[in-house]
C-alpha cells in the first residue's frame, strides 16, 4: 500500500494514526482555582502551583501565559 507522499514504505508515519494526546493536567474546576490564587499578590506562582501538584511551568502553560 502506497501512501500519499509516495515513498511505498509500510512504516510511512502518514499511514499511521495519529497518536492520542496526553491528558490535561489540571481540570477547568483546577484552573479556575489557580486563576483567583494568583489574583492575590501576596501569593508566588510556586505557591500556587505546588497544592495542585504541578511545576509552575505546567501551570503557566494550562493558562495560557507566558510570564
Amino acid at each position: 500500500m502506497a501512501c500519499q507522499c509516495g515513498c511505498r514504505l509500510p512504516t510511512c508515519s502518514l499511514l499511521a494514526p495519529f497518536p492520542p494526546l496526553r491528558p490535561r493536567l489540571l481540570d477547568p474546576e483546577q484552573l479556575e482555582m489557580a486563576r483567583t490564587l494568583l489574583a492575590n499578590p501576596k501569593l508566588s506562582t510556586r505557591q500556587v502551583a505546588a497544592p495542585l501538584g504541578v511545576h509552575r511551568a505546567t501551570l503557566y502553560r494550562s493558562l495560557g501565559r507566558g510570564d
